[in-house]
């Protein structure tokens, strides 16, 4: 392979046979192989039927606990982990910040429109009552209109008869 012809490889491709990568504190990442991360005396008890709980209290309680190399490196695959949920957590945070701005753009319109629309109906009902009016007046114009031309007949008819 020349030198210009660089391998890529990819960081998922060693989890699928009994290894992970592991993301270090300084940034760089570790293949780790996690069937031999078992401390010494869990690889012991794994043979025996017995389980040593008196040594393990011991060895783990808050005042003595050590960390060994294989829970050191536990430690910072969950450390890389929680780092990750942070992120997410804090993209989840301004998704929501942005939807809720967005949220209260939307429902100040919807008031601002709300408001026209009460406007626009007490308008549409003043103009119905004011049409209702008009028709009532045109309609009292046109029977007046037959009365007096009824009358006008009337007295033609009176004036030729006689």
């Amino acid at each position: 392979m020349s030198d210009s012809e660089a391998t890529v490889e990819d960081p998922t491709m060693h989890q699928d046979i009994g290894t992970s990568l592991l993301v270090k504190p300084d940034g760089s990442n570790e293949a780790v192989t996690t069937t031999e991360q078992l401390a010494p005396e869990r690889k012991s008890d794994l043979g025996s039927g017995k389980v040593n709980t008196e040594g393990r209290v011991t060895k783990h309680s808050p005042y003595k606990m050590k960390q060994s190399s294989p829970y050191k490196l536990l430690d910072a695959r969950m450390n890389a982990l929680v780092d990750q949920l942070r992120q997410k957590l804090a993209q989840q945070d301004a998704r929501i910040s942005s939807l809720e701005k967005n949220n209260s753009y939307i429902m100040r319109h919807l008031g601002e429109v709300d408001d026209r629309l009460d406007y626009f109906e007490s308008d549409t009902e003043e103009t119905e009552n004011i049409n209702e009016k008009v028709k009532a007046e045109i309609r009292c114009s046109k029977m007046g209109e037959d009365e007096t031309d009824q009358r006008d007949e009337r007295g033609k008819d009176k004036k030729k008869g006689q």
